[in-house]
């Protein structure tokens, strides 16, 4: 069984993935992206829980709901990560 830090890091490097294999363009919206993920990456490597992740999260969510077009592919995937991580705390606190 996948642990749920594991989950969210394959998640985070999925999605990092898909957006490094599209053309490249400095000024496209998943270029601004790919910065938010890569940090909040190299943060989930040393992170011991999702708790640790908060700070970035809220910046990739400020950015979500205001740079990225609520109904694009993009949305909805970042809207998913999110979601994990918000699971993610909300259980840890349980």
């Amino acid at each position: 069984m996948t642990l749920p830090m594991e989950s969210l890091k394959k998640e985070i490097h999925s999605l990092i993935s898909r957006l490094e294999s599209r053309p490249a363009d400095v000024a496209a919206i998943e270029h601004q992206v790919l910065d938010y993920l890569r940090r909040l990456s190299a943060d989930a490597e040393s992170a011991a829980g999702p708790e640790r992740l908060a700070g970035r999260f809220a910046e990739l969510t400020r950015f979500w709901s205001e740079a990225i077009p609520w109904c694009s592919q993009l949305s909805r995937d970042i809207e998913r990560l999110i979601i994990i991580h918000g699971d993610m705390v909300e259980r840890n606190g349980d």
